[in-house]
């Protein structure tokens, strides 16, 4: 073989068979050259690597339940409860639907509030009373020829029986027993809810009523097999206008506000409304997929002399825009995201509002992320350097959300009341403990 430096491993080894016919030697004539540069790259990589790896493994002991753990009683209990909610909306949705669904105006659009409703569940499980749900919601119409949405602001409480909520799409998981009650239908000392064939007309008729103190509010009801908003008389007004500005989370979190800062006590009860109303919310026309910044809102209402406008933390919305064309046709399609996917953007979404910061921002991404196994890394990678920031149980809702995926529960489907409890256990609660002083 010719002498020299050759990095050809095939000709090193043809001719390294005619010394020895049994065996090949080749350790005289290797030696193994690296480039400074190719090794500190290496170095790099291989620490990248054991560094996630230390992540992974601290997020998933963080997050990770005992196989043999049942979620309690009680929490099954509440679990059930937040799926009657979640059954709830999605018939409010419907009968919004079927309310607006005249040509009336260019747009129709409803503001639902996101309460956390846990002292309703929390008395619906103790028994203590059966609470009868209600949403809060602000119903926007577009006039012709105006620059802005006429908006009224109302609480719509539910008058449905049992076999009229939409409950379809998530059915429970039959192997479980535990049940829960809320008072949704009507009592026999209620009036009869009188039935609304056009929601426009409705909302104009209620102002003209409160200007002679004849007030009315309105109810979700079913007649027919159809499901309707109807309106029965009240006591005191229910409908109220308002003309207030919004302003988004992402907005809020941007750097161009970076003056203004959120208060650590409406950071943390925003937290608990968002995970409460995840299961709420969920699988129906009112949350396509799961929350993100861009779709949480805020009353805002401009101040003379300043830039920026107050904005009320207390009352964050969603919105939901109803199409003239056919505003039921999507109500057949499956909304929710699988748990992984809904559980890591509530993760970094807790994350976002903790430190006053986006995602993008953090990471110094120019676009962001959209594939789930894209943003995963990122999410560990933040959750573990904000180990020593974060409330312990923070923390643990945290993990529970961005290490779902390496969890005991990774297999669940939203189908699974386990996995409803589960959430309820490992997120909402700790998220709840840390609001005690503030509720």
């Amino acid at each position: 073989m010719t002498q020299g430096v050759t990095d050809d491993i095939l000709a090193l080894i043809v001719a390294n068979r005619k010394d020895d016919g049994k065996h090949i030697d080749l350790i005289p004539r290797f030696k193994l050259m690296f480039g400074a540069s190719n090794l500190t790259n290496a170095i790099d990589e291989l620490e990248t690597a054991v560094s996630g790896l230390n992540r992974l493994i601290h997020t998933v002991t963080r997050s990770r339940q005992p196989v043999e753990s049942e979620p309690s009683r009680q929490t099954k209990r509440l679990a059930k409860a937040f799926r009657h909610l979640s059954s709830l909306a999605s018939s409010l949705h419907t009968a919004l639907g079927n309310g607006w669904s005249k040509s009336c105006h260019p747009s129709h659009n409803a503001q639902l509030f996101l309460d956390d409703r846990l002292d309703v569940l929390q008395s619906s499980k103790s028994g203590r009373h059966k609470a009868r749900p209600a949403f809060r919601l602000v119903l926007a119409t577009e006039a012709p020829g105006k620059e802005s949405l006429d908006r009224l602001e109302t609480e719509v409480h539910m008058h449905l029986d049992e076999q009229d909520l939409d409950i379809g799409r998530l059915e429970a998981s039959s192997s479980t027993r535990v049940r829960v009650s809320f008072t949704s239908s009507h009592c026999d000392s209620d009036p009869l809810p009188t039935g609304i064939d056009d929601l426009c007309m409705a909302l104009t008729a209620a102002q003209s009523a409160n200007s002679a103190n004849q007030y009315v509010a309105f109810v979700v009801s079913a007649s027919k097999g159809r499901t309707q908003i109807a309106t029965i008389p009240a006591p005191q007004k229910c409908l109220i206008a308002c003309h207030q500005q919004f302003i988004s989370l992402k907005e809020l979190l941007s750097d161009d506000l970076t003056k203004r800062r959120i208060p650590l006590r409406s950071r943390m009860l925003l937290s608990v409304r968002l995970a409460s109303n995840l299961l709420q919310l969920l699988n129906t026309p009112w949350l396509p997929a799961t929350f993100s910044k861009e779709k949480i809102f805020f009353p805002a209402t401009p101040v003379p002399k300043q830039n920026t406008p107050l904005v009320d933390f207390s009352r964050p919305f969603i919105h939901s825009e109803f199409k003239e064309d056919d505003p039921t046709a999507v109500f057949s399609q499956n909304y929710a995201s699988p748990p992984k996917e809904t559980l890591l953007e509530l993760g970094i979404l807790l994350l976002e509002i903790w430190h006053e910061q986006t995602l993008e921002e953090r990471f110094s991404l120019d676009k962001s992320p959209v594939e789930f196994f894209d943003r995963l890394p990122l999410a560990l990678k933040w959750a573990e350097e904000s180990h020593t920031e974060l409330l312990e149980s923070y923390e643990n809702a945290v993990c529970y959300c961005t290490g779902f995926m390496t969890g005991e529960s990774r297999g669940s489907q939203w189908k699974d009341d386990k996995l409803w409890a589960s959430v309820y256990g490992e997120v909402i609660e700790p998220l709840a403990r840390n609001c005690k002083l503030w509720r």
